[in-house]
């Protein structure tokens, strides 16, 4: 009895962890770039029952050790992993917002956005930019945007700018057009520098729409870049209201589970005691 309260209170913490995923997909569903979460859930590991030392009413031992079956000890969440599926294009008008567009041809291998947080590199799909009081692009939370070399390695001393409508990369070292370190040669195609291809499976999710690539290289994307677009939230209101009724319904269930163990306890300890 007291196995089947952790058992459903395990269903309780893990429908609570799925609210949150659920509420933080519908609160991010007109933020640009986003893509939505799924809970992974796994249920602990089971356990083998058997009978053991059962007697019949005359007294001789029957079936020693023989095996019942399994018993489930619960759920959890194990993870929450972002469904990279493409969310719709909102033309603004703008010339500082841009949209990847994939080839699902290329199965997981997808675009983003490289951006400079702190000193580190990390990921966007979010394409809404603006230009700061320097005139470099940057991210919604001023995080500026790179370009990578034809290695694959983002150049953090670069900065994208604006002159009229085209875009240029500038050397903050020397405050000169940049040079690409394995060509020897000036960085001219900026857009196509501005987004690499990441196998998604290898991204770390980090929180603010942002994605961790840890140490793999970050190759020019194969993807188009559509200027004066952006690609908006894949976040299915629909379905997700679905998954939180859904979720809920499970919750309720197993609530009422543990408050009808916690009922057959009390009357275990405080009427069958007497007996």
């Amino acid at each position: 009895m007291i196995r089947g309260l952790m058992t459903a209170a395990s269903g309780i913490l893990a429908n609570e962890k799925q609210q949150e995923i659920i509420a933080n997909n519908i609160a991010n569903a007109e933020t640009p770039g986003f893509k939505s979460d799924d809970g992974i859930q796994g249920t602990f590991e089971e356990m083998l029952l058997y009978r053991m030392n059962d007697h019949s009413a005359s007294g001789p031992v029957l079936n020693t050790n023989e095996r019942v079956g399994t018993l489930g000890l619960g759920v959890q969440i194990l993870d929450s992993r972002p469904r990279f599926t493409p969310g719709p294009l909102r033309e603004t008008g703008k010339s500082t917002d841009f949209a990847i567009i994939d080839d699902p041809a290329r199965g997981d291998i997808h675009g983003f956005f490289p951006v400079l947080v702190g000193d580190t590199v990390q990921l966007t799909r979010n394409g809404s930019f603006h230009q700061d009081r320097d005139g470099s692009l940057v991210d919604s939370l001023g995080n500026p945007v790179l370009i990578v070399d034809e290695n694959g390695q983002a150049l953090k001393q670069v900065r994208v700018y604006m002159e009229g409508s085209a875009l240029q990369a500038i050397d903050l070292t020397t405050g000169q057009p940049a040079v690409d370190p394995v060509t020897r040669q000036p960085i001219t195609n900026v857009e196509r520098r501005m987004v690499v291809d990441v196998d998604v499976k290898q991204v770390k999710q980090l929180g603010n729409n942002l994605y961790d690539p840890g140490t793999a290289a970050l190759p020019p994307s194969q993807a188009q870049l559509k200027r004066g677009f952006v690609e908006d939230s894949n976040v299915d209101l629909t379905q997700t209201m679905v998954n939180m009724m859904n979720v809920l319904r499970s919750y309720e269930a197993n609530t009422r589970v543990v408050r009808t163990l916690d009922q057959t306890l009390q009357k275990a300890v405080n009427e069958v005691g007497k007996v």
